[in-house]
């Protein structure tokens, strides 16, 4: 279980990825593709014991698409995508912090969010 953000840092070593880190939250960027990553926040909250994985996207909704998202976040069962105070969309994965035991576990996850990510930006290209 992820207890601490020093335990976070440790799994994020363990990936290989470079990060910063900013009191509760781990700044990295994930390879997705050759030559092509992604930036990835991921939070910790002790209170709560929740692990917030986040992937911020320069991508801004059209008011007709709000329904589509609406739609998708009712039918994703890993990811939720909001809208960040600027107005651009946030692909958002919350799980409990004890169900990252591993690397594995963090691997898993990161990939799941990713991959809600890139079909959001398959999808806005063809907007």
């Amino acid at each position: 279980m992820v207890k601490s953000i020093s335990d976070l840092e440790a799994l994020i070593r363990a990936l290989g990825s470079s990060y910063t880190k900013r009191e509760n939250n781990i700044l990295t960027r994930i390879a997705i593709a050759k030559g092509e990553e992604i930036g990835v926040v991921l939070t910790l909250d002790n209170k709560a014991n929740v692990l917030r994985v986040a992937i911020p996207l320069d991508v801004e909704p059209f008011e007709k698409a709000l329904n589509v998202l609406l739609h998708e976040n009712f039918v994703s069962t890993t990811y939720k995508i909001g809208i960040d105070y600027e107005g651009y969309l946030v692909i958002i994965n919350d799980l409990p912090s004890r169900c990252i035991n591993t690397v594995k576990d963090l691997k898993e996850v990161l990939l799941n969010t990713i991959e809600g990510a890139r079909s959001i930006l398959k999808r806005s290209e063809h907007e």
